[in-house]
């Protein structure tokens, strides 16, 4: 566990890399830094040493503690530190998976990991940030809870930055703040699902979507556009959830839409743990799946039906996403104040055949 004079030196280590204070500027006094960590004078003074015994600050008698020119550093510090890792979800789908491509880029750089999930509820990010905020960390690397509503938690995100921590964000993007992002590209995701059905001979097609999160959104419209552009008989429906809706109420529907009669014959679905539950929910109605129903979902996460075919899928990055985020990390903890933002990185859709879509016009 971390000791209080670590975290005290790790923060104003951080504050020096990214230039908050001038060379030879003086530090806050002993008094002010107490209060502001929260911590006792001996800690202060304890962290202060540390930071004297590696050339980052020097001290004179009477007059305080300063910041020691950069020219005059004897060895250039590598970024260490503490960076957080905000997920929606932490210990189940593809989230581990993200979180572990990310700690083995940090870890190799001797940056130490702090895990928080917010469960996609803003209440919880605002907390989290909150947390963050007070306790100084180096870097955040975040998925943004409820993204298709915008940044819930604006102020929290800006805090941060005025404090000059760097923040990046995961599977959406942080709106207009000047913040990195690493996102699939959404839309075409879900307009090349659909095409792929289409390919298939489909066509009378479901679309479930969850919709309090950016990535449905734009999988549902790039479904939309797909059928759109390709006129003919195609025809769509499609069925929204959010968070907090109840797994019997998403399941009463698909029982509603998959025992009509002009059922539809393929389901495009948010992700790969929802088309899981498609075909669970099909297999009671007597369906198989892909004779009866084809599905194809998002994330490649290794998922299967409930008759052990393995789903169609659009890849996620997954761990490499993890590792690119905490590279990018490295590169923020790194530049000079005032730096140009990196630019957010967009990965591609590509389809994962698997055995849950049947082609019926073979």
């Amino acid at each position: 566990m971390e000791k209080k004079y670590q975290a005290v030196t790790a923060a104003i280590r951080d504050w020096l890399e990214h230039g908050q204070y001038e060379d030879d500027a003086k530090l806050p006094t002993e008094s002010a830094l107490m209060q502001q960590f929260g911590v006792s004078r001996h800690t202060i003074r304890k962290a202060l040493g540390e930071l004297e015994a590696a050339n980052w600050v020097y001290r004179v008698q009477g007059a305080g503690t300063f910041v020691t020119a950069k020219a005059k550093r004897t060895v250039a510090q590598p970024p260490r530190g503490t960076v957080a890792v905000v997920a929606t979800y932490l210990n189940d789908y593809i989230f581990p998976s993200i979180i572990a491509g990310a700690e083995q880029v940090l870890r190799q750089a001797g940056v130490s990991l702090m895990l928080a999930s917010t469960h996609n509820d803003p209440v919880l990010e605002a907390q989290t940030l909150a947390t963050l905020a007070a306790n100084p960390v180096s870097g955040v690397i975040i998925e943004p809870s409820q993204s298709a509503f915008g940044l819930a938690n604006r102020a929290g995100y800006q805090k941060l930055l005025a404090a000059g921590v760097p923040v990046l964000t995961i599977n959406a993007k942080a709106a207009d703040l000047p913040i990195p992002a690493l996102v699939m590209d959404d839309f075409e995701g879900g307009r090349l699902a659909t095409q792929y059905l289409l390919a298939w001979h489909h066509v009378n097609l479901l679309g479930v979507f969850k919709t309090d999160d950016r990535q449905g959104v734009d999988r549902m419209n790039g479904f939309v556009t797909a059928l759109q552009q390709a006129g003919g008989p195609s025809t769509g429906s499609f069925l929204q959830y959010r968070t907090e809706t109840p797994a019997t109420a998403l399941e009463g529907q698909l029982q509603q839409v998959l025992r009509r009669a002009d059922r539809p014959s393929a389901v495009v679905c948010y992700n790969d743990a929802v088309a899981q539950r498609v075909a669970t929910v099909a297999q009671r109605l007597g369906l198989a799946v892909p004779g009866d129903l084809s599905l194809i979902g998002f994330d490649n996460a290794g998922l299967t039906t409930a008759g052990g075919e393995a789903l169609t899928s659009i890849a996620h990055p997954k761990t490499q996403m993890g590792q690119d985020a905490a590279a990018l990390m490295l590169k923020l903890l790194a530049a000079k104040p005032g730096a140009a933002t990196p630019q957010s990185r967009v990965y591609p859709p590509v389809v994962v055949a698997g055995a849950s879509v049947s082609d019926l016009g073979a």
